[in-house]
């Protein structure tokens, strides 16, 4: 794939500070909800209540396989997220999957705004080319973007 790039780097990179950053944010709340979501599912299988599984991966499994009695494990996870302070969530959905779905958005934007700079690289073919060649060229923008000189963290992070 090869591409025609309208603009400098200096150009490029100021244009898609934003959108780099609302990536680089979702990264972030991405991990910290997925990691606040497995305590909270690690949790509840540990009580042994749902059957032998220990595995947040597993237990959309049927039980015989390793899986979980789902209908009362899922309602407790609803119960427990809205503990945990998920409190507009709609029953049955995961925070963290809808933070990875943010995730995705965030980054599908990112390459739909460099198709100004790249004409012909789009989402779609990127994705027809391979998951690594779309996550390689999100990874290039993003280090185009943050290596910028001036460039200044979309928050301070410690």
């Amino acid at each position: 794939m090869t591409a025609v790039v309208k603009g400098d780097a200096k150009t490029v990179a100021a244009a898609l500070i934003t959108p780099v950053n609302a990536v680089l944010l979702a990264q972030v709340h991405h991990e910290v909800t997925r990691e606040r979501c497995e305590a909270i599912q690690r949790r509840l299988l540990a009580t042994g209540k749902y059957g032998p599984c220990r595995d947040p991966r597993k237990t959309w499994l049927p039980e015989e396989d390793g899986g979980v009695d789902g209908k009362e494990y899922y309602a407790d996870l609803d119960a427990a997220y809205r503990d945990a302070g998920y409190v507009d969530l709609s029953p049955g959905y995961c925070p963290a999957l809808i933070a990875e779905d943010l995730l995705r958005i965030a980054r599908r934007t990112l390459v739909e705004c460099a198709q100004e700079f790249f004409p012909g690289i789009t989402p779609d073919r990127l994705l027809c080319a391979g998951l690594a060649k779309y996550d390689e060229f999100i990874e290039l923008l993003i280090k185009l973007v943050v290596n910028a000189p001036g460039y200044q963290k979309p928050m301070p992070f410690r």
